[in-house]
Parts: C-alpha cells; structure tokens; sequence
C-alpha cells in the first residue's frame, strides 16, 4: 500500500484520486438515487410502501420523490464543476491537442450533465472510466472480480461472433470472384511461386537429402535382395549367359560370379546415387531441374491446370471457412463446465472419505 502511494505522490496523483474517489462516492449515490426513485414513481410500488412502510413511504415523497430533480441538480452543479476544473486543468497542461477537444474526449461527462432521464445513466460510463483509472494505477485489480469475468467473456463472444461473420464474409468474397473466371493459378505462379524460387529450391533440395538418407538406412538390405533377384532374372533369358552356363567345370561357377559382380556394382551404383543425393550435390540438380519446371509453367496457359488450382484453393477457403464457423466460446464454456463439475465431484468425495476417516 504504502509502495503505491509512494508512487503517486511523485507523480503529483494524489489529488487526482482523491477527487476520483470523492466522484465515485457522489456517483454511487445520484446513481442509486436515479434508479430507486424511478422504482418508487411506479404505482404498484407505492402502494407496497403504503401498505408495508407507510412512514417511509411519506417521508420520501415529501422530501425526496417530489424535489426530485432539484436535489438532481444539486448533483449536476458538482459534476459541472469538477467537469470545468478538470478542463482547465489539461488545458494547462497541455494534455490535449487543442483546448476544445476535452469535452470531446469526455462526451460522457458532458451529457450525463444533462439532467434529462435517458442521459442520466451515461452517469455510469463515469464510473467506468475511473475504475479503469484506478486499473492502470494497480490502486485495484478489477481482473480477479466476479463481474469482470463476466463481462470478459461475454466480450469475447460478441468479438468472436462480430469477427467470424466478417472472416466468413471476405472468404466468401473470394470464392465468388475466384469462381467467376479469375486467372488463380497464373497469379499464384507469378506473384508467390517465383519470387520465392530459391527457398523453394532449398527446401525441395533438403527434403530430398533428408530422404535418400532416410531410404538409404531403412530399405539397404531390401534393396540388395531386390537388386539380386532383378540381376538373376535378367542373366537368366540373357543368351551369352546360357552360352556361358553350357561350359564344362566353369560354366556354372562364372554364371554365379557375373551375377554377383553384376548385383553387386548395380547395387554400390544405386547406394553411391542416394548419398549423392543426400549430400550438397544434389543442390545444383534440383536448381536446375525446378527452375525448368517452373518455366515451363509459366509459359503453359492450360486451363484443365487453372480449374484444378482452383479447385484447390475454393476447397482451401471451405476448410477456413468452416473452422472460422466453430464457436470457440462454446467449446471453451464447455470445457469450464466439465472442470467445474470435476472440482465438485472432488470436494464431494473428499468429504466422503473424510466422513468414513471420522466413522472408522
């Protein structure tokens, strides 16, 4: 406590709060006073107080209810008053652009001055501007409060509920003007595609490393079994190899020889390219072999590819869309009401087995 009035004695708030808190207390009660006396000027309620608290009934009609709007005005000659110091106050200080725009800035101020019935209760967009304050001046802590709870999340659902439609209704915008005839995939070819061919050069060089080596560790041994079986067939309808096979002593060793050889060096060939492939070598090829891809696209006006791009993207919007479309207020509610009922089945079988403690 004493570190925040410490705080605002340096920064010269100390008067200003007070004069806060001071308003607030009047506001509180011209506040209350507004709303019990238009409770009392209903017909049905006085005659419960005739019947239930004659005594009060008489004395607030004699020197309240009917001086109403003077005791009213007495209020509003305070407000007015402290409306006016306060202007010349950020006119010294410069607070504002110009001297006129505090009653702008205050328009709350200014016409809940007015004493006219619709334009009292603006009265509590006063309070609210001072408890804010008094928020950013940590002098309280409105976050830990039932009612802002409350109101945070009724605020979140009518920002959540304002901001779908708006998202629902650009992406419906676009689907529309992309189903009229828009040239979609030149337009994503040439304004996101190619400016970006060298990361997607990268990365498809990368990805490629990452799966040679991946291939390479995993499927070695399957590759030779393959291979083999691949070389044995083949050997097996060559005709210098049944040749081969038709001589004496030799012939089936060296057809068994050749095949191994044969398997064997296919075999490093393959393993050599992989590494290649899984090394900075591949780098250059991968340029090279994109950058003939992506020419080629950009000189290719077909329209089977135009419609399936956008068939994509349309399907794209449709899954935005309906995700936009989830009420996440709902499924958080949700989510607080099972972890409410959760906390009480607790409680109720800590009681439980604290009861059983105490029969036991």
């Amino acid at each position: 406590m004493y570190l925040w009035l410490e705080r605002l004695r340096n920064k010269g708030l100390i008067q200003v709060i007070v004069v806060d808190l001071l308003m607030l207390l009047l506001l509180w009660v011209n506040l209350n006073l507004i709303v019990f006396d238009a409770i009392f000027s209903i017909q049905f309620v006085q005659d419960l107080f005739l019947k239930f608290l004659p005594g009060f009934h008489s004395f607030y009609d004699l020197n309240i209810h009917s001086r109403f709007e003077v005791i009213d005005l007495i209020f509003v000659s305070v407000f007015i008053l402290e409306l006016l110091i306060s202007w010349a106050i950020a006119v010294i200080r410069q607070t504002y652009h110009r001297w006129f725009f505090y009653p702008f800035v205050h328009w709350y101020d200014v016409l809940g001055c007015i004493p006219v019935g619709s334009l009292r209760f603006l009265r509590v967009l006063r309070v609210v501007s001072i408890l804010v304050k008094m928020q950013k001046l940590q002098i309280i802590d409105l976050t830990k409060t039932y009612i802002f709870h409350v109101f945070k999340k009724y605020l979140d659902v009518l920002t959540e509920e304002v901001s779908d439609r708006v998202v629902v209704n650009v992406l419906n915008g676009v689907s529309d003007e992309i189903k009229g005839g828009n040239p979609v995939y030149g337009k994503i070819l040439n304004q996101v595609v190619l400016p970006r061919k060298a990361y997607l050069n990268d990365w498809i060089s990368d990805r490629i490393q990452r799966a040679s080596l991946a291939i390479r560790q995993r499927h070695e041994a399957e590759f030779r079994i393959y291979l083999r079986k691949l070389t044995r067939d083949a050997l097996a309808v060559n005709k210098g190899m049944k040749e081969l096979k038709l001589l004496p002593f030799f012939g089936s060793y060296m057809e068994g020889l050749l095949e191994e050889m044969i398997s064997e060096i296919t075999f490093e060939v393959m393993i050599q390219m992989t590494r290649d492939f899984g090394s900075g070598k591949s780098k250059d090829v991968v340029a090279d072999i994109s950058d003939m891809v992506l020419d080629i696209q950009a000189t290719d006006s077909s329209a089977d590819l135009n419609d399936l791009v956008k068939e994509m993207v349309l399907d794209t919007l449709t899954i935005i869309k309906d995700q936009v479309q989830v009420q996440q207020w709902k499924l958080r509610d949700l989510e607080e009401r099972a972890e409410r009922r959760r906390e009480r089945l607790e409680r109720r079988l800590g009681e439980m087995s604290e009861v059983e403690d105490s029969e036991s």
